[in-house]
């Protein structure tokens, strides 16, 4: 089953509180708060039964509970975030493009994540930032079930702290297959994990990075394409193959890449797509593919082209 709720202006929260709804609308995010799974790797104090033990061992001194138990907002989709938590529910796909994520949202989104069935999902263009990106970095690491994870367009602060922690993330998911985190802030600093994420990762076959506007990423192009190179296995034939068309013929030092990305340092970088096919001979090492020029009439490798790029 795919939900689409694209553009639908639904991830904010609760205007009031859920008692203050409907009859059965309150009853429904009562429920949804109470099915909704604890938020993992937080790390608190103490937890609430402590707070009722110490209060009844010293009934003079009241004992306020922490502040990871205040009262939330409830997000609108909260009663779909409790749904997508049942091991049960038949959801794979879910697109939430173009609706901007509350912080609260991001936080239940990322607490079903774990033990969700999800195969897809679609948070391109959400308003994502740091913070959130922080806790489906959480929840990344503790999900087994997705395959596509699309976070373009979001809003990254160009800090290279949390993508780096979801990079490192994802490096052990074990069925993630396409990642695309185009047209976001990411730091230079970041290119190590990167080329990490494509060693170590045994399942990812295509990433989607950079193109964002205002952000130069020449140097990680470069490096990325040095990466790939070094890292070419036996199988990829560079002469005469129309897939490694951008993988360089003879071997790129570090300070030509360093001179290409000096050169071209005001640039926008564009949009870098990394694929590999593990299941074809001679296809299974990673390589930097662009969008393709429409082909000339004359090109002998057009067909080959179109049918591998």
């Amino acid at each position: 089953t795919e939900i689409s709720l694209t553009e639908c202006g639904l991830g904010g929260n609760l205007d009031c509180e859920p008692a203050a709804l409907p009859g059965l609308a309150a009853a429904a995010y009562g429920r949804s708060e109470a099915l909704l799974p604890p938020q993992r790797g937080a790390v608190t104090a103490f937890t609430l039964e402590e707070v009722v033990e110490v209060a009844s061992d010293s009934e003079e001194e009241e004992v306020e509970p922490p502040a990871d138990h205040e009262r939330r907002p409830s997000p609108l989709l909260l009663p779909l975030f409790a749904h997508l938590a049942l091991p049960g529910n038949a959801i794979r796909r879910l697109d939430l493009s173009r609706s901007a994520l509350s912080a609260e949202a991001a936080r239940c989104l990322g607490r079903c994540l774990p033990s969700s069935v999800l195969e897809a999902l679609v948070l391109s263009y959400c308003w994502i930032g740091d913070d959130a990106l922080e806790l489906l970095t959480i929840a990344m690491s503790h999900n087994r079930s997705l395959l596509e994870l699309n976070l373009r367009g979001n809003r990254l602060s160009g800090n290279s702290d949390a993508p780096i922690a979801f990079l490192v993330a994802l490096t052990s998911h074990a069925r993630l297959a396409h990642l695309d985190l185009a047209e976001n802030r990411i730091a230079r600093e970041c290119v190590q994990d990167v080329c990490g994420l494509l060693q170590w990762s045994c399942s990812l076959v295509s990433m989607h990075l950079l193109g964002a506007v205002g952000c130069p990423g020449a140097e990680m192009v470069a490096a990325i394409r040095q990466w790939t190179f070094e890292h070419a296995g036996d199988d990829v034939a560079l002469e005469g193959n129309p897939v490694a068309t951008l993988v360089r013929s003879e071997r790129v030092t570090l300070e030509q890449a360093q001179a290409e990305a000096e050169a071209e340092v005001e640039a926008d970088a564009e949009e870098v797509i990394l694929c590999r096919a593990l299941h074809v001979d001679g296809l299974g090492s990673w390589r930097i593919v662009s969008p393709p020029a429409p082909p000339s009439p004359h090109d002998p490798l057009a067909a080959a082209k179109e049918k591998f790029c």
